[in-house]
């Protein structure tokens, strides 16, 4: 799976592609 800063990242984006 991503990275746990990758994860982060990904929540704060309002869309996830």
């Amino acid at each position: 799976m991503l990275s746990p800063a990758y994860t982060t990242r990904f929540s704060d984006l309002p869309v996830v592609r």
